[in-house]
């Protein structure tokens, strides 16, 4: 199972696209934005930690309503962004003390301010109080360092740390501590020099022709040799000063006069509009990396960031758990195969009942064959097998009459049976387990393949369907995320939204696609009506799919049932083959054995047509849920 998953957020070849960097224009236009769609002031209506190094701060404003300012510490995605949308509910993040502490002090209160407190570095300041034109009572620092990030709240009385995301004692750090209870400083100013400390071009080809840095490549020379400049400015400043970008290995010593006078033309727009805090650092130096609707400039710097770095760390939750997910299968499947293979064995033994009291019955119906059967001993007695017609020798012991020897026989197959009558049993509940498993493991390949936006959900709801059918074992932090489930239920009723798939065939009948055993349970059992169509790949562990048309049977054309029974086969483990057989029923014909684990039915009538995986509508196009 596992070696068939390809990790969410990789290319095909397992490589995995570059992060676009937080850089101090990103910061500078995060903090601009911050003013300009007037979240400042705002209210601090909640705060939530919905990721171990990230938290959603709720701010409520007449002119947005609500908006979710997101933070993120986490090494490789530190960044601010705002969404319009409440984060995911239900993460173990959610039990976390700092998300808790953070609300604790600044709930209710008003973001009064967002400034960069120190020209050139990645830090953000949030102010907040509890008054409009009141005093300023907590600051938080955003540092946004990528492995040095942290988010540090401060009491304005007496400039003392409140409480830190990632605190810092004197065996990490001998240049600054961040504890509880101490004096918070500003971080050590990074490497290179100002910007702004250079005037003309002579000045700025002196600092790129130093040794160390003359034979970098030159987007990398600038980035390290001045503050601010991130990793995507540098390659911008290189492409609008017109230096071969397919030349990549271009060194500093290597440029030409025109080069220099180019390069130094864009740096130094680039300064202006930084010092100017020009709405162009916005439209111009933040956008790369960004996803293919980041032109999209109806959108602020803020909301795109948002977007883009949410999406990082939902393929990240979602590789975490789709990983997580394929090993807990794995090592159950593995210990069901092994239990299979033993009680096969006890229920081969148990076979052996039959012969058993046979034996017992050819003794006794030769006991003429001995003086005295009450009394004589002997180690065997030849018969004649009357199933087989050949004689047989039974093997006796000595110890015991002839008679007490068929009673021994008699009291073996006696308790086969009974050891029979337990084992077949198991063997059929053991068997349903490695099916309702199978059933789980090829929803988890359908996920794998899906960018519907609603995988991390799926995942959710099969991990806490494993956790309760006894296949996970349960924690304290599964508790939050059955809520999380629960609430993300909800969300979905009050928005029009689904937990199943809706789709629309070519005639315009809805079908239902479940994507859970769950889903499937809800699908099959409790929405479909007598009259519509059900399918499932046959032979394969896949979704239950419904084509709705019990009031308008007669009107399903070819192409209807097509188009479901296509869906079905993509949804199954069957999806890399050319051709998969659908079973078709009604669902009146579709029962649910008593016991039986979520998704698994009995159907007592059924049809066949033949179904092509890759002639699904999904199978081309990512189509949304409805």
């Amino acid at each position: 199972m596992a070696a068939n998953l390809v990790q969410p957020g990789k290319t095909s070849t397992g490589t995995e696209p570059p992060v676009r960097s937080f850089d101090y224009s990103s910061l500078k236009a995060a903090a601009r934005d911050l003013h300009d769609l007037e979240l400042v002031p705002a209210k601090v209506a909640s705060i939530i930690q919905y990721h171990p190094q990230s938290v959603a701060v709720q701010l409520r404003t007449p002119a947005l309503g609500d908006a979710q300012l997101h933070i993120c510490w986490s090494p490789a995605f530190s960044h601010v962004g705002l969404l319009r949308k409440p984060p995911r509910r239900g993460s173990a993040s959610e039990s976390f003390s700092f998300g808790d502490q953070l609300k604790r002090h600044l709930g209710n209160m008003l973001l009064l301010d967002a400034s960069l407190p120190e020209a050139w570095e990645r830090v953000l300041r949030l102010s907040f109080g509890d008054t409009l034109g009141g005093p300023i009572r907590f600051e938080l620092n955003i540092e946004l360092m990528n492995k040095h990030s942290n988010v540090v709240l401060c009491d304005c009385s007496d400039g003392s740390i409140l409480l830190a995301a990632n605190q810092v004692g004197q065996r990490k750090s001998s240049q600054r501590q961040l504890q509880v209870k101490g004096r918070y400083e500003l971080p050590p100013a990074a490497g290179g020099g100002v910007p702004t400390s250079v005037s003309t071009v002579i000045e700025f080809r002196e600092r790129l022709l130093v040794d160390g840095v003359r034979d970098m490549e030159v987007g990398r020379a600038i980035s390290s040799s001045f503050r601010g400049v991130g990793p995507g400015v540098a390659r911008l400043l290189v492409a609008r000063a017109g230096i071969d970008a397919a030349a990549a290995g271009t060194t500093c010593g290597e440029l030409s006069e025109g080069e220099w006078d180019a390069l130094y033309g864009a740096f130094g727009a680039w300064v202006e509009d930084i010092v100017s805090d020009s709405a162009d650092v916005a439209a111009t130096w933040t956008s790369m990396g960004l996803a293919a609707d980041a032109g999209d400039r109806s959108a602020s710097a803020l909301e795109r960031f948002g977007e883009y770095y949410q999406t990082i760390l939902q393929e990240e939750e979602k590789s975490r758990l789709l990983a997580s997910l394929a090993r807990s299968i794995s090592k159950q499947r593995d210990k069901l195969e092994k239990k299979l293979a033993s009680l096969e064995r006890q229920a081969d033994v148990s076979s052996q009942a039959d012969g058993m009291k046979l034996k017992g019955d050819l003794i006794m119906s030769h006991l003429h064959l001995f003086k005295c059967p009450t009394s004589d001993r002997s180690d065997s007695i030849e018969v004649l097998n009357w199933e087989t017609g050949e004689p047989e020798v039974i093997p006796l012991d000595e110890t015991k009459t002839p008679v007490e020897n068929a009673e021994k026989f008699y009291k073996q197959a006696s308790k086969l049976k009974r050891g029979a009558t337990k084992v077949l049993p198991l063997i059929e509940e053991c068997k349903a387990d490695m099916s309702y498993l199978g059933d789980n493991e090829a929803l988890l390949e359908s996920i794998v393949a899906s960018e519907e936006g609603d995988e991390l959900d799926l995942l959710a709801q099969i991990e806490l369907e494993l956790m309760n059918n006894g296949f996970i074992k349960r924690k304290s932090v599964h508790a939050m995320q059955e809520k999380g489930v629960q609430k993300n239920k909800k969300r979905n009723k009050k928005t029009g939204g689904s937990e199943y798939k809706r789709l629309s065939s070519p005639n315009g009948f809805e079908v239902l696609v479940g994507r859970s055993s769950q889903q499937n349970d809800e699908v099959t059992m409790r929405i479909a009506k007598p009259g519509d169509i059900w399918m499932h790949a046959r032979g394969f562990p896949g979704a239950h799919v419904v084509l709705r048309c019990a009031q308008t049977k007669d009107a399903v054309q070819d192409e209807d049932l097509e188009f479901a029974a296509n869906l079905a086969a993509y949804y199954s483990k069957g999806i890399g083959l050319k051709k998969v057989d659908v079973i078709m029923a009604d669902p009146k014909d579709i029962s649910k054995p008593k016991g039986a684990k979520p998704g698994q039915v009995m159907v007592a009538k059924e049809r066949v047509i033949v179904a092509m995986p890759d002639a699904c509508v999904l199978a081309s196009t990512t189509t949304k849920s409805e």
